[in-house]
């Protein structure tokens, strides 16, 4: 699993595109379930619920609040 973000520094305050790539030798996967959390301190600030990802790619916004 490849991790970005969009801007590569995000800004705290303002949106940024957090971009995932899952694949397996170079080669994207799909119909894969993921769950993402965010966490800070082992602080939870964010949970998406679990989804399947179809093409081996899948974005999403998130806003820092602290940086």
């Amino acid at each position: 699993m490849q991790i970005a973000t969009d801007p590569e520094i995000p800004t705290t305050g303002q949106y940024s595109k957090i971009l995932l790539r899952i694949s397996s030798d170079e080669v994207e996967l799909s119909d894969v379930p993921i769950s993402i959390t965010v966490t800070k301190n082992g602080k939870e600030l964010y949970k998406l619920p679990p989804i399947v990802v179809a093409n081996g790619h899948y974005e999403f916004n998130y806003k820092f609040l602290e940086p």
